[in-house]
């Protein structure tokens, strides 16, 4: 990249999860949710490069917490 070259980007982006929890005891909770991360129509241009649309992305998973909580005494 030279010094008169400037850089341009643009994404739409959407982030989704979707889970349940349960309480396993009063200080303790177990959950699993699924997330969708995804960048669509990411746009990359370059002052001097040819390059346009690159692909979508997708970032996806399961996911498992187990979340305690413990009081001092």
């Amino acid at each position: 990249m030279t010094g008169s070259d400037r850089l341009f980007a643009g994404a739409l982006s959407a982030d989704i999860q979707v889970g349940v929890s349960y309480w396993l005891t009063q200080n303790l909770k177990l959950g699993a949710s699924y997330r969708l991360d995804a960048l669509i129509n990411v746009f990359n241009e370059t002052g001097s490069s040819n390059s346009g649309f690159t692909p979508d992305r997708y970032t996806h998973g399961p996911r498992v917490t187990l979340t305690g909580q413990f009081d001092a005494m």
